[in-house]
């Protein structure tokens, strides 16, 4: 049976008044229907389990009226939209009312999990064929359960610790890996664990608020991510022989960087960078003197992270289209010291200019206004791309939230480079929530002097 959580997202989208109630009230009508058999509200069901709620109760009695008028023709029936909205409204509270904050949560996370392509299912009816990646629910362990228990290919890779709304998740990471530890002797007879006999991908997650950590890192700690990864994501990342922080800690050791025809500031901004991602800082600021150079040198560092720590796509994030310009010509310009061929003859850069990312290119230049507007499924008109996004933000003054969007997964890119971009940050109040990407930033930032 579909989730009491499911039901509420589906009744707040009927409220939105602008998208729903712009259609005629035969299509209302249509639309409760179909969302009350997609809820599995009949006749049978009510009888195998009485103790219906009194928010599902009016939701049938709603939804059974109008269903007894599904080939009237006439509008009589109908409730006006107004009356329509305060059932709707009513229901969903009564519906919020019976629900722990637990439950809540877990269904919360089976909604993510199955948005970032996961086959959620209950461990004593599961099939692990159904899909690549599958979540299992209460998994018994040899002492007690695990909330989630994560398979991809049939092997067992993660866990999935939930926790109420307001539970500081930095404070559970340990129960996550306990789970890790104590898996069922069947897994392991079976085959299902990895090889060195413990689970790598451990998350802690209240449905509104996900921290995870790679166990296979070389200094395991965990992170606040916006969702969780894709099983395929997973699956490659278990092919690896080493992770992406265990690379980077030895990139500026194995690789070391090739300064000849560098300037001092240059040579300087790449030895500090790389030095941090090898402290394990995910967060970088590079902040250089107008003409120093800047985009050269972010050249420089994004051909070293792509070749020596196998970085898979970058994202280049500008504030205008002609910044989006200047970037694209700098790449083809610039020629990789160890080779002295240009960066594009050795990797794609493209240019985003649709809403379309092409899935062989290593470096995507985008403006912040296109990546917004294609987190929220919206097309823009690329004129807008040539103003600044402080005008971008003040001409849409709708509030900077954006949901996950399966287009454009938390793992899309592993690092993203902001070249300069403060303004949108100004408008947004908080960065991170425009960019629901979980990846290594590096923000190159102009020196102002009077």
């Amino acid at each position: 049976m579909t989730s009491k959580f499911q039901y509420v997202q589906i009744l707040h989208t009927l409220t939105n008044i602008e998208n729903i109630f712009a259609g005629s009230t035969v299509e209302i009508k249509v639309l409760l229907i179909e969302f009350t058999y997609q809820c599995h509200f009949d006749r049978s069901e009510e009888r195998a389990n009485p103790r219906v709620g009194s928010g599902e109760i009016l939701l049938l009695v709603t939804a059974r009226r109008l269903d007894s008028a599904r080939h009237d023709t006439t509008d009589d029936f109908l409730f006006p939209k107004q009356a329509l909205i305060r059932v709707i409204l009513k229901a969903i509270f009564l519906v919020d009312q019976q629900m722990n904050p637990e439950e809540l949560a877990r269904q919360k996370i089976d909604t993510l999990l199955t948005q970032c392509g996961w086959g959620v299912q209950d461990y004593k009816s599961c099939n692990l064929s159904a899909s690549r990646g599958v979540a299992l629910r209460e998994v018994p362990l040899k002492n007690g359960r695990c909330d989630y228990l994560l398979l991809v290919d049939r092997k067992a890779v993660g866990i999935v610790e939930a926790k109420p709304e307001g539970t500081t998740l930095s404070g559970v990471a340990d129960q996550s890996t306990y789970y890790g530890d104590n898996l069922p002797e069947i897994f392991q007879a079976e085959g299902r664990l990895p090889s060195e006999g413990r689970l790598p991908f451990l998350y802690e997650s209240t449905g509104a608020e996900t921290f995870f950590r790679d166990e296979r890192d070389p200094h395991p700690r965990s992170r606040r991510v916006f969702a969780f990864h894709r099983p395929e994501t997973l699956g490659a990342w278990m092919q690896d022989e080493h992770t992406l922080r265990f690379r980077l800690g030895e990139m500026s050791f194995a690789h070391p960087l090739a300064t000849a025809g560098m300037r001092e500031c240059q040579i300087e901004a790449i030895t500090n960078l790389e030095q941090s991602f090898a402290f394990d800082k995910p967060r970088a600021l590079i902040q250089m003197a107008t003409g120093a150079g800047k985009t050269f040198t972010a050249c420089a560092f994004i051909y070293r992270l792509i070749k020596f720590a196998g970085a898979r796509k970058v994202l280049f994030l500008v504030d205008r289209a002609n910044l989006g310009r200047q970037a694209t010509d700098e790449f083809h310009k610039y020629v990789t010291p160890d080779t002295n061929r240009k960066f594009t003859e050795l990797y794609n850069v493209q240019h985003l200019q649709s809403n379309k990312i092409d899935d062989v290119s290593r470096v995507t230049i985008c403006t912040i206004q296109r990546l917004y507007s294609m987190l929220r499924g919206e097309e823009l008109d690329a004129d807008l791309e040539e103003h600044s996004t402080y005008e971008f933000g003040v001409a849409d003054n709708r509030p900077k939230e954006v949901a996950y969007n399966p287009a454009i997964p938390i793992e899309e890119f592993d690092f993203v480079v902001t070249d300069e971009c403060t303004a949108a940050f100004i408008i947004c109040g908080d960065g991170f929530r425009l960019l629901p990407i979980t990846a290594n930033f590096v923000w190159l930032y102009n020196n102002i002097t009077p």
